[in-house]
């Protein structure tokens, strides 16, 4: 480890275009204690809470519609290894390696297992 190691933020940055990143799913927290990054309402307003996906790149911070979606509709869980990419801005793609590869539109409405 070196020293500017611990300067980094442990939160993965996901920008529009970059590859797609790989990781494996250690933890899966529900947070309500941080405002900033709660899901947001068409009318502004917070939905109270977020997901943060501990991993063994770092923390995938989930507080998007488009994002959620996509782990919900590829079946998420502790321990699954997966891929997640984000081509253009409100479209997130996420497989399970070794699974074939699953685009959520926003349409879905199932709820969320998680």
């Amino acid at each position: 480890m070196s020293w500017d190691d611990e300067l980094k933020s442990p939160y993965i940055k996901m920008k529009i275009g970059d590859a797609p990143v790989e990781m494996v799913v250690q933890e899966i927290r529900k947070v309500t204690n941080k405002p900033k990054f709660d899901f947001k309402r068409k009318d502004g307003s917070t939905e109270g809470f977020h997901y943060e996906f501990q991993t063994d790149k770092g923390i995938l911070t989930v507080n998007t519609y488009a994002l959620r979606s996509a782990l919900r509709t590829a079946t998420i869980n502790v321990g699954c290894r997966i891929k997640v990419h984000r081509p253009e801005r409100g479209k997130y793609v996420v497989s399970l390696i070794g699974a074939e590869e699953i685009t959520p539109t926003k349409e879905t409405t199932e709820e969320v297992p998680f």
